[in-house]
């Protein structure tokens, strides 16, 4: 089910497992979005940036650390992504900075994104 019917996974399942790593594995399979989705995650934030809307989300996992991210949509492209961040950040500019590079959110100040 998890390598041929990602489909198939439910958040249920993923909640219910007990290895991290399998954990892992299920929600990248199932995608983050459609598990953040259907486990109801915590939005932390909420901005807009050249894509449009973008939230940080969390969700509480058991014996494991927060999964945070931010969800956001391509500008060029129209996909939707969950971009995976440590658990302390804050809000959708701090994770944008995070994963640009910049230890210092209020550095990060892009003029266009491509």
């Amino acid at each position: 089910q998890i390598a041929f019917e990602p489909d198939k996974i439910t958040s249920k399942q993923v909640l219910a497992e007990k290895n991290a790593e399998l954990r892992r594995v299920m929600i990248e399979r199932m995608g983050y979005l459609r598990f953040s989705q259907e486990v109801g995650a915590k939005t932390l934030d909420e901005d807009t940036d050249a894509g449009g809307k973008r939230q940080l989300l969390r969700i509480e996992m058991a014996d494991d650390e927060p999964l945070v991210g931010l969800a956001c949509r391509c500008p060029s492209t129209d996909r939707q992504y969950f971009l995976r961040v440590p658990p302390t950040i804050e809000t959708c500019h701090q994770a944008a900075a995070w994963m640009a590079g910049f230890e210092d959110p209020t550095l990060y100040r892009p003029q266009i994104e491509t």
